[in-house]
């Protein structure tokens, strides 16, 4: 450590002897420094979900270091120097509820820190490629908790940090009113919002919302004619196709599901 080093560290410099920043790249010890190489399959959901979390509240997504970076400083928050922005990761959320007390393993005996933390909230990032593990922390800002409509199958998350989407709001809301899908003549102005669906092999995807409309029967039987549900189309900004036309309705075991 020469005075002009410790001076350019102290400064805020990334790297300040790039010899041994060369020497020490080639010898692996920034495996993820580099870009995914090109046309690299990436590891599934399914293969980074911790075991324990599987039937639990979850969220996660595939995206780059830096997307990851932008959603959660404090979760991704490696320089480029160690880990390359483009690189893919999959960040994970686990969510407890309600929340669980376990024993304070972090603070040390000293500082007068708590005998026990309550935990709300996992995440961590894992590099998409190798698998390896690249950040974690407790009860920290991650992936925000997903809305789940279980009976339907239909998990809608937040969507990527700095995604365009294809088609504007507007321009959804007329491809809707010619659809000629079930709830596409739904009277007043629905809320539109943008989302990423599903886990397992997430999406963009513009969301519709009707509220406060009357159940519609897709089979035999009467239904409530209280117009008391939410009626939601999904249309896939990836295929330009609609996916999803189902109502949610209180005090019911199911959701309705119309056809797509």
């Amino acid at each position: 450590m020469t005075p002009k080093i410790v001076a350019c560290e102290r400064s805020g410099k990334l790297i300040c002897d790039p010899a041994a920043y060369r020497r020490d790249r080639a010898h692996g010890e920034f495996p993820l420094s580099r870009p995914d190489p090109k046309g690299a399959r990436f590891l599934t959901l399914r293969d980074v979900r911790p075991p324990a979390w599987r039937g639990k509240d979850y969220a996660a997504e595939l995206m780059t270091y830096g997307q990851a970076h932008r959603l959660a400083p404090g979760l991704a928050g490696a320089t480029r120097v160690a880990v390359n922005p483009l690189r893919m990761v999959w960040v994970l959320t686990r969510y407890y509820r309600p929340p669980i007390t376990v024993q304070n393993t972090w603070g040390g005996p000293c500082c007068n820190a708590p005998a026990t933390v309550t935990v709300r909230s996992e995440s961590q990032t894992d590099d998409a490629l190798t698998g390896q593990a690249i950040d974690s922390c407790t009860n920290c800002r991650g992936i925000p908790m997903p809305i789940r409509y279980r009976s339907v199958g239909v998990t809608l998350m937040a969507p990527l940090p700095g995604y365009r989407p294809p088609v504007s709001k507007a321009e959804v809301v007329v491809l809707l009113r010619n659809s000629g899908l079930a709830g596409a003549d739904n009277a007043g102005a629905p809320t539109v919002r943008l989302h990423t669906v599903g886990l397992s092999r997430p999406y963009p995807a513009w969301v519709i919302t009707f509220r406060h409309t009357t159940p519609i029967s897709y089979g035999p039987g009467q239904v409530p004619a209280r117009p008391d549900c939410i009626s939601m189309l999904i249309y896939d900004l990836n295929t330009r196709a609609w996916t999803d036309d189902f109502q949610s309705c209180p005090d019911r075991d199911v959701e309705r599901r119309g056809g797509v």
